[in-house]
């Protein structure tokens, strides 16, 4: 029990870190996606990474350290009819570049993804792409909506794909129910308003990327910084004290969503006490068990009992609690993500969290626990083998091991008791903060 607590906890604690800020691009080779964007150095480089279109442009032309180029995206929400006469509802759209899935590597489920032709003219191709999550929900996963029409903000748009169902967009927390051409954006918030296509000051478009090859982030960010300085000299209106950088997928979240870094790091250090606490208790409880099997140790080795074979009886014995532990503390962990997908957001758009266990963690923390037994249960099971039968009746009463092993067995629950208090009092002002 002490090790599904502990295995299990701390399994539930890093994925919940995981889907909050470490959970990987749902896009092939994920590790390769890097964020480009401006930044203003008054700052202090905390800005989100934004760009307009017009910079957007001249960036993706201008550099050459991109495989397949840079590809520009916009979350917005928009009303949706999936036929002329049904009430709109609101939902999220991923305006997209024409590159945007040949970049991320993401292939339809069904009929095609929209492409570079589709960026060549304003306003002309009205087309969509679904997300499969939406194909499934709101249209029943009919095979036949490629070549369908539906209405976005009162614009005909025609179905001509839906996405795969690992692609759920690249936003950590809102999924996108369906994807249009960047070129349609003018359409879908007023002709009578001014396009954002023409706005070099509008910095909206977040940028992705994959380095080519041989190409460093060093390399990228001092490529992209002298097209920045061209278009600081070329549009000093707009682009006058505006660098533009390059991050990584984790450098570019830990600044969006700074304020769940500390509580992300105070989450896996609180997992770590707790683990910590459960091979303690483990040890303190295994070096408990020797003297209590003490004349059963000796009574085996006075009949005949090889000490080698005591060793191996007592390590079997404690290889079955480890791994018993270790799967109950996958019931343990499982359960806790159950809880965490328990939480409730509201917002005017769909948030949705994704908590799923973590394999990884999972199997770190069971190999930590089935090494803490061996490990704690190997010193017990060499002092059993030592024992004789006529040393454990004159010790009979007053305890095996002498003071030694009980000053060990009181440090032992001293520090359980100590991590303890610590990880209960970090964990009461955090709930209380959350």
């Amino acid at each position: 029990l002490s090790l599904a607590v502990g295995v299990g906890a701390n399994t539930a604690t890093f994925s919940f870190a995981v889907g909050l800020l470490l959970r990987p691009l749902p896009v092939p080779h994920a590790s390769e996606v890097v964020t480009v964007g401006s930044m203003s150095p008054a700052t202090g480089g905390t800005d989100l990474l934004r760009v307009s279109y017009p910079d957007y442009v001249d960036v993706r032309d201008a550099s050459s350290s991109f495989a397949g180029g840079l590809a520009a995206f916009e979350d917005m929400a928009v009303q949706f009819a999936a036929n002329p006469g049904d009430t709109a509802e609101i939902r999220t759209a991923t305006l997209a570049s024409g590159n945007f899935f040949g970049v991320m590597g993401v292939q339809p489920a069904l009929g095609r993804m929209f492409g570079p032709a589709e960026d060549a003219v304003p306003n002309r191709d009205a087309v969509v792409v679904l997300s499969h999550r939406f194909w499934q929900r709101a249209l029943a996963g009919d095979p036949a909506v490629v070549g369908r029409h539906v209405r976005l903000n009162g614009i005909d748009f025609t179905v001509v794909g839906v996405a795969s169902e690992s692609f759920t967009g690249l936003d950590l927390f809102v999924r996108p129910d369906f994807y249009v051409p960047l070129m349609m954006w003018p359409s879908l918030i007023g002709l009578d308003q001014p396009s954002p296509l023409e706005q070099r000051d509008r910095r909206e478009l977040d940028l992705k990327g994959r380095l080519a090859n041989g190409i460093s982030l060093e390399q990228a960010g001092a490529d992209v910084a002298r097209v920045a300085a061209t278009l600081a000299a070329e549009y000093p209106a707009t682009n006058r004290g505006y660098d533009i950088r390059v991050r990584t997928e984790m450098q570019n979240r830990l600044a969006d969503f700074e304020p769940l870094v500390p509580v992300i790091g105070i989450l896996t250090l609180l997992g770590v006490v707790i683990v910590v606490v459960a091979c303690v208790k483990v040890a303190g409880l295994l070096t408990s068990r020797a003297p209590a099997r003490a004349r059963e140790m000796a009574v085996r080795l006075s009949i005949g009992a090889g000490r080698r074979r005591i060793v191996r009886q007592l390590l079997t014995e404690s290889a079955l609690l480890a791994f018993g532990g270790a799967v109950a503390g996958a019931l343990v962990g499982y359960l806790g993500v159950l809880l965490w997908r328990q939480i409730p957001i509201e917002a005017d758009i769909e948030i949705e969290l994704l908590f799923e266990m973590d394999r990884r963690a999972l199997l770190v923390n069971s190999l930590v626990a089935v090494a803490s037994v061996f490990v704690f249960g190997l010193a017990p099971a060499l002092r059993g083998a030592r024992a004789s039968l006529t040393d454990v009746l004159r010790t009979a009463g007053s305890g095996w091991g002498g003071s030694r092993m009980g000053w060990g067995r009181g440090a032992l629950v001293a520090v359980q008791v100590a991590l303890s208090l610590v990880f209960m009092s970090v964990t009461a002002f955090m709930y209380t903060s959350f």
